[in-house]
């Protein structure tokens, strides 16, 4: 299927589903139309493409031998997405529920401001690396030399993002009322919580490359429950403790994807996920120490301080970025050549 296919099939399924979220709105007060929309909306681009595969398909072709394949493809797309709706709208309602709906507010506009801007990033940079890695499946080595540097510096870029959003974060209470100051510390943990997301990411771009989605599915159902369970009981005692808990579950879900999934069904043995993941954040930490070292100094504690640990903080990353020549130009080298192909 072309990409422009692929886009009106997206602005349809966005349209029918806003026209059913207006619907919904009219008739009900809950959170049921936020969370019906992105699911009438999979399920739409899902009908779309079993659809255009069954207009495809001559009788009696051989490509009826692989029908089977393309549609449970699709629909274990279909259950994985549904879940990620779940899980995505499910500590909306439980701290809404248990922790009232200020708190609620202000997680909301935390997670605008720090988690939507990089779950968007990355996913418009997976569309691109997608159809690349979907063609290079069947050749380990060349599947790798993309990967590798495209995964390094989408991870940088987040990590350098989210270590400047501490920095100038009294910016940001700043201009927010005065009451969100009492919630510094959730802020603070929300970037911790972001990182894991970032370390996460690319499970779904590795599996969905390489036609796994059965495996995706299998493993997204794995955790389900068990993080809705920490979700529900870190809530009980407060939104730090939950962000808290949920951080540590996704860093030890970065470690077990390692040997429950990348060991057995993909090109990346020999804990190849994890030492990519970390290389990227390392950097990150390094330069993020040197700055908050400059931050607490008594000299610096105002706004130009910010200005200067921020400064600081982005120096840092790209003297640490100099010791990583060969990946900058392993980068240098998939950016010339995706956009000669482009």
């Amino acid at each position: 299927m072309h990409f422009k296919e692929n886009a009106q099939i997206e602005i349809s399924a966005n349209v029918i589903g806003l026209v059913f979220f207006i619907l919904l709105l009219t008739k009900r007060n809950d959170y049921f139309p936020l969370l019906a929309f992105p699911i009438i909306k999979y399920i739409i681009i899902n009908v779309y493409h079993l659809i255009f595969t069954l207009k495809k398909i001559v009788p009696n072709d051989e490509r009826h031998k692989s029908f089977h394949d393309v549609f449970y493809f699709g629909l274990y797309i279909l259950g994985e997405k549904i879940m990620t709706v779940c899980v995505s709208y499910a500590d909306t309602f439980i701290i809404s529920h248990q922790l009232g709906m200020k708190t609620l507010g202000v997680y909301e506009l935390f997670k605008r401001i720090l988690v939507r801007p990089i779950i968007l990033l990355t996913s418009s940079v997976e569309n691109l690396a997608l159809p690349y890695l979907s063609a290079l499946k069947k050749d380990a080595s060349s599947f790798l030399n993309f990967y590798k540097p495209y995964i390094y510096g989408l991870s940088l870029l987040c990590f350098g993002i989210l270590g400047s959003s501490y920095f100038i974060k009294d910016l940001i209470f700043y201009v927010l009322p005065d009451f969100y100051s009492e919630y510094k510390l959730v802020f603070s943990w929300l970037l911790i919580y972001s990182t894991a997301l970032v370390l996460l990411n690319p499970i779904d771009l590795i599996l969905y490359s390489s036609q796994k989605s059965k495996i995706f599915f299998i493993w997204n159902a794995s955790y389900f429950l068990p993080l809705m369970l920490i979700v529900f009981i870190g809530a009980s005692y407060g939104l730090i403790n939950m962000i808290a808990a949920t951080s540590v579950f996704y860093f030890l879900l970065f470690l077990g994807a390692q040997f429950f999934v990348m060991e057995r069904f993909t090109h990346l043995s020999s804990n190849l996920f994890i030492k990519i993941g970390m290389r990227p954040l390392l950097v990150s930490i390094l330069a993020f120490f040197a700055a908050f070292l400059i931050q607490q100094t008594s000299i610096l504690q105002t706004h130009i301080g910010t200005g200067v640990s921020l400064l600081t903080y982005n120096t840092m990353l790209f003297i640490l970025l100099y010791f990583e020549k060969n990946m900058i130009n392993d980068i240098r080298s998939l950016l010339i050549k995706t956009e000669t192909h482009g």
